[in-house]
């Protein structure tokens, strides 16, 4: 059982600036965060071999690996790459949006097999306080 969506985000194929208008099968290695499952846009690239992915624990070393030239690009959202790169000393304008691939919207719910009850709960609040849920978003950058 999952809940309401809480929020909405995108996953974006972040590329370094000087490489926003490669073709996208020029983008060959991908990084992305442990538990993160490359999107549906990805799939027929996958499918044949050619597109790899990947995976590291730290947003801050793919961006380090992305600035390095050691992967193409990164299947992340532009926000989050921006933030650590400037806490990494880099100009978060070195990274850009691939102008010629895929992002996706996606989601995030809770989920349970084993407590409904915890959801329908969490719903309800969701419902009940979606202006001050509106409110701290606005408050803190976050849009969807």
């Amino acid at each position: 059982m999952f809940s309401e969506d809480i929020i909405n985000l995108r996953a974006d194929t972040v590329v370094l600036k000087e490489n926003r208008k490669l073709p996208e099968s020029e983008i060959r290695t991908i990084g992305t965060l442990y538990g993160f499952i490359p999107g549906p846009q990805w799939a027929s690239r996958i499918e044949e071999n050619n597109i790899e992915f990947v995976y590291e624990g730290s947003t801050r070393i793919l961006i380090r690996m992305l600035k390095k030239g050691l992967i193409d690009g990164l299947d992340l959202n532009i926000h989050v790459v921006k933030h650590y790169a400037t806490e990494l000393g880099y100009d978060a304008n070195d990274f850009a949006l691939a102008k010629h691939a895929p992002s996706t919207q996606f989601s995030y719910q809770l989920s349970t097999t084993s407590h409904p009850d915890i959801i329908r709960q969490f719903d309800a609040f969701l419902e009940n306080a979606k202006n001050e849920i509106a409110a701290l978003k606005r408050a803190n950058n976050i849009y969807n």
